[in-house]
């Protein structure tokens, strides 16, 4: 596991690792981070980018464009 963010609520925790049940990054996900009103999560991987998610969905709102290194840290406002 690489990366842990808790939701407001404090019962509910998003983790990044190389294996998970949301697919959409190229290799490990090092980062991730929950939005303030715990409506969206941020991760950002080993494939160089940054993708936003829907909780409620499950869907990818927003894929970010490829950085030149690994992404390691994410924030959301």
């Amino acid at each position: 596991m690489h990366g842990v963010a808790f939701f407001n609520d404090g019962c509910w925790v998003v983790t990044g690792s190389h294996t998970k049940p949301l697919r959409g990054h190229q290799g490990s996900v090092f980062s991730v981070a929950v939005s303030p009103d715990d409506k969206q999560i941020a991760s950002g991987g080993q494939d160089s980018t940054v993708i936003i998610w829907d909780v409620d969905s499950k869907q990818i709102v927003f894929k970010g464009v490829k950085y030149t290194e690994s992404v390691n840290c994410v924030l959301l406002p």
